[in-house]
């Protein structure tokens, strides 16, 4: 689909260049091309420097839910550097598709994640891995204790911790890319 003639998008795009941004990308279910009535339109607003005001923000604009996240070309190449985000981050932006760029440091940025490498940061992944496995001793103690006081909603917070920790350090350990949310859980258990 061509996004630059889409009477909604060509408005956005109207809209959300103003003096700073450097260019607009449409990310998510949209860019995939797996968008559904129900789908939010993701837009990464690529700035020269983050405000003090919110980075992401939620809006209803002509009856589409819009997601804006306000991020740095920089901020997006260092998470390339960092496992635990370079397994959303790498996915991201091979799929991202860029409406505006006048400098061309998205598409750089695009190029980077296309010629990403897990094999350079596999041993900050092992490490990563290690300590979030370290972290859920925590959650199996407060399991117990959620136990012994028959507390069953500390329990309950607990075990989603412990999930949450194996299923994260399994994943980064393994460098699983992940490129939606919605196939986190479908991904994690093959």
């Amino acid at each position: 689909m061509n996004f630059h003639e889409d009477p909604f998008i060509k408005s956005l795009i109207t809209r959300l260049t103003q003096s700073g941004v450097l260019g607009l990308a449409l990310v998510g279910s949209y860019a995939r091309g797996q968008n559904t009535a129900h789908s939010d339109v993701d837009v990464d607003i690529f700035v020269e420097s983050l405000s003090r005001e919110a980075n992401y923000i939620l809006r209803n604009m002509d009856g589409h839910l819009v997601s804006l996240k306000y991020l740095t070309i920089e901020q997006e190449r260092t998470s390339l550097t960092h496992p635990e985000k370079a397994i959303w981050a790498v996915p991201g932006l091979r799929q991202m598709v860029i409406l505006t760029d006048d400098t061309g440091s998205i598409a750089g940025l695009k190029q980077a994640a296309q010629d990403f490498n897990w094999q350079k940061i596999q041993p900050a992944a092992d490490e990563y891995a290690s300590e979030e496995l370290m972290g859920c001793a925590e959650e199996v103690h407060k399991i117990v204790g959620g136990l012994k006081a028959n507390d069953e909603s500390k329990v309950l917070y607990a075990v989603w911790g412990l999930f949450n920790g194996l299923a994260n350090a399994v994943t980064v350990q393994r460098g699983m890319l992940m490129e939606s949310e919605n196939r986190y859980f479908d991904v994690i258990q093959k």
